[in-house]
């Protein structure tokens, strides 16, 4: 799926994005709107595509897209994508359980008793992994909170808006079985992936401009609680 800013497309920024709602979305992310305002602001068309997260790192890393959003800085991605100096977003990746469950947790290894779900390519993911943790892996976030919803794991991580977003999609507002664990498992900056060429560093540039001058007006905050910024 494809949307773009402007019917015509002569210089098109192109994202490749997944779903992680409300923070990017087909129906109008949060983050979209921020990252459409730095470019719109200096002229530039905009275009958002939405695949499964792994191939939209894939597209940036093969020059079929310019960039993607939002992704936590690994190594590996720092040697295959040039990253954005500014984060885009601060995210807090927590535990949600079922309320059949007791979730008491210090350290990684206190959840090992926990029957855990987990969605494949996330850094949290490979996070639980490297500490000995042997999550049930899903394909998408929204098919872990379905097993979770139905009691057939105990808890998974998520980013804590992303989570309760997702709790209400599968619930539908009825009776509420999932709850959350406000203990972060993960707390850092998520950035923007660029490809590493000169088209790459001078979208990077314009970027950073403009996260800056959004933050520095507060208008960022604005917008991340999904408002629009006064002119």
């Amino acid at each position: 799926m494809s949307t773009s800013t402007h019917a015509e497309q002569n210089d098109v920024v192109r994202f490749a994005l997944g779903e992680w709602q409300p923070y990017t979305s087909a129906d109008d992310g949060i983050l979209e709107k921020i990252v459409l305002k730095i470019y719109n602001d200096q002229g530039l068309e905009v275009d958002f595509a939405y695949y499964p997260w792994m191939r939209s790192a894939k597209l940036v890393e093969y020059g079929k897209a310019d960039a993607t959003f939002p992704w936590y800085a690994t190594e590996e991605r720092r040697a295959s994508y040039l990253l954005s100096t500014t984060p885009l977003l601060h995210a807090d990746t927590v535990m949600f359980y079922h309320n059949s469950v007791n979730l008491e947790w210090n350290e990684l290894a206190d959840l090992a008793k926990y029957r855990l779900g987990a969605v494949d390519g996330y850094t949290v993911t490979q996070l639980m992994q490297e500490n000995g943790l042997t999550p049930v892996i899903a394909s998408d976030l929204k098919e872990n909170f379905l097993k979770l919803h139905r009691a057939r794991v105990d808890a998974i991580p998520a980013e804590k808006r992303v989570g309760r977003n997702m709790i209400n999609l599968v619930t539908e507002g009825g009776t509420r079985a999932i709850l959350v664990n406000p203990k972060p498992l993960l707390s850092d900056p998520m950035y923007v992936l660029f490809q590493p060429t000169e088209r790459g560093k001078k979208l990077q540039a314009i970027y950073e401009k403009g996260i800056q001058a959004l933050k520095q007006s507060g208008c960022y905050e604005i917008m991340l609680e999904n408002n629009p910024c006064p002119e």
